[in-house]
C-alpha cells in the first residue's frame, strides 16, 4: 500500500540510542545511526500508519497491527487489530479499543490481552 491508499511513509528518531525506525507500506525498518547499520526489518499488517512516542515506548500503528517498541528498537509484544480502532495512554496502562470491544492493559506487559 502507498500514499494513494492513504498510507504514507514514516520516520521517528530516537535520540537516546540513534536508532532511527522507518515505516512505509508494509516494510519497517530500523538502522542505528553511529555505525548506519540496519538493525532489523518487520513488516506491519496491512499497512503502515504511523510512529508515536508515550514516555519509554515508542508504538507503531498499522491497519491490522498495534505494537510498542522500546528505545532500544525491541519490540515488546504485537496484536491484531481491526478497524475502527484507537488506544490511549494513561500513565502505565494502555487502553485499547477495536471496534467497539475495550481493553485495558499495563504498556510494557509482553502481550496484550487478545481482542477479538
Amino acid at each position: 500500500p502507498g500514499p494513494e491508499s492513504g498510507f504514507h511513509p514514516g520516520t521517528f528518531l530516537i535520540p537516546e540510542s540513534h536508532l532511527i525506525l522507518i515505516g512505509a507500506g508494509t516494510r519497517l525498518l530500523a538502522y542505528d545511526l553511529l555505525s548506519t547499520q540496519r538493525v532489523w526489518e518487520d513488516t506491519a499488517e496491512g499497512g503502515f500508519w504511523g510512529w508515536k512516542r508515550h514516555g519509554g515506548l515508542v508504538l507503531m500503528l498499522a491497519e491490522l497491527e498495534f505494537a510498542p517498541w522500546d528505545f532500544k528498537g525491541k519490540k515488546m509484544w504485537s496484536t491484531f487489530v481491526e478497524r475502527p480502532w484507537v488506544y490511549d495512554v494513561n500513565g502505565e496502562r494502555m487502553e485499547l479499543d477495536v471496534m467497539g470491544e475495550r481493553s485495558s492493559f499495563a504498556a510494557t506487559r509482553p502481550k496484550p490481552p487478545r481482542t477479538s
